[in-house]
């Protein structure tokens, strides 16, 4: 199941009539079915498109090929080794899948991820290279002297950090 109609290679809608009970427990209506393109070895059939369903899900019961194998440890499956193709069975645009390899390798810098995954970054603007988190990191706070006043009640005196312009220019421009 998956709610992004982009990711269909061939597609018939569907009526609407047919639902499927979604984790919050309501009904949603299978509005398509066809078949995904994961990778070059992995093409799902019988795909169903329910609009309103914010992920997907791999389950290949028709075909009884094994895609992968997971473990479960405290209600969560984990891929055991071997289930590569299964890990990379979504499809991500090229800037989602930069932004995904900056996070996991730790927020490294566009410049190094540039150099480490060139055909990727051909495909995108700089633009869309914005990380809050790397962002906020560059922020710092100033300190300000104690007046040695102390409220006697809460709320008799409220304080605030106030933030002026980073030392560092974002990639974005901004200070």
């Amino acid at each position: 199941m998956t709610g992004a109609s982009n990711l269909f290679s061939s597609y018939t809608p569907c009526s609407g009539k047919d639902k499927v009970r979604v984790a919050d427990g309501s009904m949603a209506p299978i509005v398509g079915r066809g078949s995904v393109r994961c990778t070059n070895t992995l093409s799902l059939s019988s795909v169903l498109h329910v609009s309103k369903f914010p992920i997907s899900l791999l389950s290949d019961l028709g075909t009884g090929r094994l895609l992968g194998t997971g473990t479960e440890h405290e209600g969560l499956y984990y891929l055991d080794k071997g289930s590569d193709e299964v890990a990379l069975a979504s499809c991500l645009s090229p800037s989602q899948e930069l932004m995904l390899h900056h996070r996991r390798l730790g927020h490294l810098s566009f410049t190094a991820l540039s150099r480490i995954y060139p055909a990727l970054f051909k495909s995108c603007t700089s633009e869309l290279f914005v990380c809050d988190a790397c962002e906020l990191a560059k922020h710092t706070r100033g300190t300000y002297p104690s007046s040695g006043f102390r409220s006697k009640k809460p709320f008799e005196v409220i304080h605030s950090d106030v933030w002026g312009p980073c030392e560092v220019q974002s990639i974005s421009g901004h200070r």
